[in-house]
């Protein structure tokens, strides 16, 4: 009957009288008001995206703490008056605040309530968030304690006998096997706690929003990412809206907000770094302008810590999902090694060094330091170290060789290139002597007083040939004067001509 009355879309139970006796604590409660939670997202499972592993938006481990620590922080020294936060979850039909709240800072905050209203656009996601069960697919980023404590296994499922660290691996490894059909249903006890403040609506936040003002407003993917244009920037501005002043929007870790929205609306970007989890800088959380600013200087320790996690590092504890996370690191260990291993393992830590002789191995050890030396072969001759030397620096010397001539042919054509009246290397002598046989060519037959005339004016053409050879033979580069060609193109003169 429960069930069915909280299906059914009703307008949430709001309480909208603001403070004016509290210095410095703009829109706060007086007595028996609530700080409330409104948190939105399109239609998904019910419990899915709460693991560490998950963006940052939806991370239990990372930004609900944070954000339900700091409103806390503020209403903590206004004890014996009772203050509630109130958080809304816009089409999101989700539990998992209320089980962050019981779980880590209902302890904490003993003076401190939360009142969570959930959203969403399918009724079917409201109707199973109001039953209270859920698939494994749902759970899987849950740490396995908030599970025993929070839900009843299903009949088929081994989570309830864990009394070694063997089995409660293998309860973890049956969980994820399970079909989907097995349903994991919130205990009668711990539903009663977490239903005392929740409440589910059926609504599409383009048609209608319900009334606030709300102190924290969680958006996932639902505006941010779905909607577009001037329906997206309407829909953040009724949010804002609904925001008491010093009230936190957070929206999906892959969201993002208009150009200039935070500017016009009077939000202010709140600095997170998630580093227990490997998430770095985290740019999701936004905080209205106009709240208390939180006194670094405060007597009570939950007014100076930044955050949960540091809050729990003051007292010498470490966080929730930490710990879990080293506790299962542990169990993995402990199951892949063997007894011996774990008697090694022991003696080395008691003896001051990681790796300890076992002691039925120690006599055998022993007994080959005891055997005498293994004999080496004797050393190489000086002649052949020589001749090998002698060989190799012949080889790289030829290499060196081969190398510097296609390093100096190319440097020339590159500078002939740059430089047209530099001589080249070859080719010019050849085609001289082409020029000179085809003068000396003509056709028909010349008498024998010609003919002596002919071969004297050759003998002296020949030795005109012969001097401009030797001319060209000193105008042609060669290894020998590069660095000159290269000086003579860096100065811009020819001093080698």
């Amino acid at each position: 009957m429960l069930a069915k009355l909280l299906c059914r879309p009703r307008p949430p139970k709001l309480v909208t009288c603001p403070s004016s006796d509290s210095p410095g604590l703009i829109g706060m409660h007086q007595l028996g008001s609530r700080l409330l939670m409104w948190r939105s997202g399109f239609p998904r499972n019910a419990l899915q995206g709460f693991g560490g592993k998950d963006c940052a938006m939806g991370n239990a481990h990372t930004v609900q703490p944070v954000v339900l620590q700091r409103f806390a922080q503020r209403y903590a020294h206004l004890s014996p008056m009772l203050r509630v936060i109130r958080h809304a979850a816009i089409n999101r039909a989700w539990r998992d605040e209320g089980m962050i709240w019981h779980r880590t800072l209902a302890a904490i905050f003993p003076e401190t309530g939360l009142r969570l209203l959930g959203t969403d656009l399918s009724e079917q996601k409201i109707a199973t968030a109001c039953k209270g069960e859920y698939p494994w697919y749902s759970l899987k980023g849950l740490p396995l304690d908030w599970c025993e404590q929070f839900f009843d296994s299903p009949a088929t499922s081994t989570r309830g006998l864990r009394p070694r660290a063997t089995a409660r691996l293998q309860a973890a490894r049956a969980f994820a096997s399970q079909g989907a059909e097995a349903l994991y249903r919130v205990k009668d006890k711990s539903d009663s706690e977490l239903r005392a403040d929740v409440e589910f609506l059926c609504q599409d936040v383009t048609e209608e929003m319900p009334e606030g003002p709300f102190d924290v407003i969680l958006s996932r993917y639902a505006v941010c990412l779905y909607l577009q244009g001037e329906q997206r920037a309407h829909v953040l501005v009724q949010m804002v809206e609904r925001l008491r002043p010093g009230g936190f929007l957070v929206i999906g870790g892959k969201d993002h907000l208009p150009n200039g929205f935070c500017e016009k609306n009077g939000l202010i970007e709140v600095d997170y770094r998630a580093e227990e989890i490997g998430l770095g800088d985290v740019r999701c959380i936004f905080q209205k302008s106009g709240g208390a600013a939180l006194d670094s200087k405060a007597a009570d320790r939950r007014g100076r810590a930044p955050c949960y996690s540091q809050y729990v590092r003051s007292l010498g504890s470490e966080p929730y999902w930490v710990a879990e996370r080293r506790r299962l690191e542990r169990q993995r260990l402990a199951v892949q090694m063997s007894q011996k291993s774990r008697d090694l393992l022991k003696r080395a830590v008691q003896e001051g060094r990681r790796h300890c002789d076992s002691p039925f191995t120690r006599e055998s050890t022993a007994g080959r330091f005891e055997q005498s030396p293994v004999e080496t072969s004797p050393s190489m001759p000086k002649e052949e170290r020589e001749l090998r030397l002698q060989s190799f620096l012949q080889r790289l010397e030829k290499d060196l060789a081969e190398r510097g001539r296609k390093s100096l042919k190319a440097e020339i054509e590159r500078l002939d290139c740059l430089l047209p009246g530099l001589p080249k290397l070859k080719g010019k002598r050849k085609k001289k002597r082409k020029k000179r046989r085809r003068k000396k060519a003509k056709p028909g037959t010349v008498p024998a007083a010609e003919a002596l005339d002919q071969a004297e004016q050759a003998e002296h053409e020949r030795e005109e040939d012969e001097d401009e050879d030797a001319r060209d033979d000193d105008l042609t580069p060669d290894e020998d004067n590069f660095d000159s060609i290269l000086f003579a193109a860096a100065s811009g003169g020819m001093q080698f001509f």
